[in-house]
């Protein structure tokens, strides 16, 4: 992953991508273990419904008024079925 420092934001820009092709960003809450970034919204939310069509994605730390201040990374959105996991993820981001 890109040499950012992603724990000193508390927010960044999700880029998923419509069946057109047309990007589309989100601010998203996230949390940093490792090598992955975790971020946790609703089943019905338009982003899993575009990362279940293409979970081709980029992230990008963002500021206070939601514009990306750094690079774009690109990355493979994928989802979490275990809830034991999700729960250990919600615990994190809380």
């Amino acid at each position: 992953m890109a040499d950012i420092n992603w724990e000193s934001y508390r927010t960044i820009l999700l880029e998923t991508f419509k069946k057109s092709g047309e990007a589309f960003n989100t601010p998203v809450w996230f949390v940093k273990e490792d090598d992955t970034l975790y971020m946790a919204t609703q089943s019905d939310a338009y982003k899993v419904k575009r990362l279940e069509n293409n979970p081709r994605a980029r992230v990008a730390g963002a500021d206070r008024f939601e514009r990306p201040t750094t690079e774009w990374v690109e990355m493979q959105g994928e989802f979490v079925r275990d809830e034991a996991e999700k729960t250990r993820i919600f615990t994190m981001l809380n």
